[in-house]
């Protein structure tokens, strides 16, 4: 399932520069999908990875590739770039979406 994840002015304030489960990124994730936070979501340069073993993750790592906007955000944000607030998609895999989670 697709979401929308809103990166807003709040999470870029909150942000802090090479830290994985602690940039604008991050933040607006665990905002937009509270759910997924108890799932250890870590977000690197170029993806996303929830640690949550499952049938279908059996390793217990999904691993989800960012919206380029995203990742040159990330890339900005981390080299001391002023970032603006934006929004970018993430396809969430259905074996990690709760019943009743809507897009």
């Amino acid at each position: 399932m697709i979401f929308t994840i809103p990166v807003t002015a709040e999470h870029i304030a909150k942000g802090k520069p090479q830290e994985a489960c602690d940039c604008p990124v991050w933040w607006a994730i665990a905002e937009a999908l509270p759910w997924l936070v108890d799932k250890d979501v870590t977000v690197g340069p170029e993806n996303v990875a929830f640690h949550a073993a499952t049938d279908q993750a059996p390793y217990g790592v999904a691993i989800i590739e960012l919206a380029g906007i995203a990742r040159v955000a990330i890339s900005d944000f981390d080299n001391g770039r002023k970032v603006e607030p934006f929004e970018f998609t993430l396809d969430i895999p259905d074996h990690l979406i709760p019943a009743g989670a809507t897009a």
